[in-house]
């Protein structure tokens, strides 16, 4: 196997997380996660609508299903 890539499966990859969208602006979306943090991404959206988001991008929009938080 290449050793370039066994190292990269090393390093933290962008998790892909789930978020309100609370603002709209142009192609700039402000979106909140569940524990408050809010923050703009770049894509298309409606407020009131539940986005995926990763690398500050707006990946598709994600089911409205009820949402648990589990802390450690």
């Amino acid at each position: 196997m290449n050793l370039f890539k066994r190292f990269e499966r090393l390093l933290p990859q962008n998790p892909l997380r789930v978020a309100d969208v609370i603002a709209v602006d142009g192609t700039t979306v402000f979106v909140e996660e569940v524990g408050g943090a809010q923050f703009q991404v770049r894509g298309t959206a409606t407020v009131g609508s539940r986005v995926y988001v990763r690398n500050q991008v707006i990946e598709g929009l994600a089911p409205d299903l009820p949402l648990e938080v589990i802390e450690e």
